[in-house]
């Protein structure tokens, strides 16, 4: 429930004007808002079972969302603009500063407690004389929303380039994806090495040894997971989680052990491995071995996005649609598929022709996923694709 007193608005009752697929009220009646402004009547949304509400606050226009799905989340817009989208629990409060003689009062969506707002300072204060202890619950709901927004804006600003161990060690460019598909890891260095730089490596007569450190490859699964144990025992964050990728799997002679997997993929997370983090994401989004979790899942893959892991970046837009949030989706996936990402582009394209991405981001996520596929290109890749290598 949304619950507020405000200062006056217009005499007029608003008419919603609302975004592409949502419902049109059929009257403008919206309902007085204890005198002091306007809320209309809640409307759902047809295709996705959104609650919306649209009024006049404060000379402003509100419109309110609020998902219906098990991870609900509350989108408070001013002039149709984003201010905050985050769990609905979180109350937002948008008000200019009311006169000294005349404070507004509000009550927090989440305690169900009374307050004042001060004119000047906003800080919320308890109503009634000699009961400090009750402005404690507001004062930590307004810390809290605000470091949810702050939260949400460093998630969508940082990790806009491309994690740099996505690169190749020899020539430096960016792997395409998947890389496990043009690279290979070398258990001897743990370091990834691009299908090009293998071409050019064998070309020049070093097949059986390692193109970056120049071991010898192990010539079976006892010598690698012997040369992985080696690098796991002085804590190489890459070593554990690739460590933890064989378990999950049961690959090299191992039996399968998911716990076991998660178990190296936490610590190999907490030592810097990002593709650590993305693996425990999927593990707990979709229960792979673990008690699904899908706000732990979702934790992991934000600390890798923010870190760069195009992947990561593309399954938040994933679990963004999962709450029925498209146009975070649509933001998530613009920032993977300019790494080159290419079904976060198709993806986007999808949500172009369901009308929930403009013709201006598909065309923006184009340019960028063209100019990204540009970069990873060179001849020696060119020609391992040529030959199949």
């Amino acid at each position: 429930s949304i619950l507020a007193t405000v200062r006056p608005g217009p005499a007029s009752q608003p008419r919603a004007a609302l975004s592409r697929g949502v419902d049109r009220p059929d009257e403008e009646a919206p309902p007085l808002l204890r005198g002091k402004g306007y809320l209309s009547p809640p409307r759902r949304l047809g295709r996705v079972g959104l609650l919306v509400v649209v009024g006049r606050v404060c000379g402003c226009w509100l419109i309110v969302f609020a998902c219906s799905g098990s991870d609900k989340r509350l989108r408070v817009a001013v002039k149709v603009k984003t201010l905050a989208v985050r769990p609905f629990r979180y109350l937002l409060a948008i008000r200019p500063p009311p006169p000294d003689d005349n404070p507004v009062a509000v009550r927090n969506c989440t305690t169900g407690e009374k307050a004042t707002a001060a004119s000047r300072s906003g800080r919320m204060e308890p109503v009634g004389q000699g009961n400090e202890a009750e402005s404690e619950p507001a004062a930590g709901a307004g810390d809290r929303c605000a470091e949810a927004a702050s939260h949400s804006e460093r998630l969508l600003n940082e990790g806009q380039e491309r994690w740099e161990g996505d690169r190749c060690s020899i020539c430096f460019l960016f792997i395409g994806f998947p890389v496990g598909e043009h690279a290979r890891m070398n258990v001897c260095c743990m370091k990834r090495v691009c299908e090009g730089c293998i071409l050019a490596a064998n070309l020049r007569g070093i097949n059986d040894r390692c193109p970056f450190c120049r071991a010898h490859r192990p010539s079976d699964d006892a010598s690698k997971l012997a040369m992985i144990q080696k690098r796991v025992g002085k804590r190489d964050a890459e070593a554990i989680k690739y460590l933890g990728n064989e378990y999950f799997y049961g690959t090299l002679g191992l039996a399968k052990d998911v716990p076991r997997a998660i178990e190296l993929w936490t610590e190999a997370a907490e030592l810097g491995s990002v593709d650590a983090h993305y693996m425990l994401g999927v593990a707990y989004y979709y229960g792979y071995g673990a008690d699904e979790d899908k706000p732990r899942g979702i934790q992991h893959w934000e600390e890798a996005a923010m870190k760069g892991h195009a992947e990561s970046r593309h399954c938040l837009g994933v679990a963004e649609v999962d709450n029925d949030n498209y146009e975070l989706a649509v933001r998530h996936w613009m920032v993977s598929a300019k790494m080159g990402g290419e079904d976060s582009l198709n993806s986007i394209k999808e949500s172009f022709m369901e009308g929930e991405a403009t013709k201006a981001q598909y065309a923006e996520a184009l340019r960028g996923y063209g100019d990204a596929v540009v970069e990873m290109k060179s001849h020696q890749r060119e020609e391992a694709k040529r030959l199949g290598a």
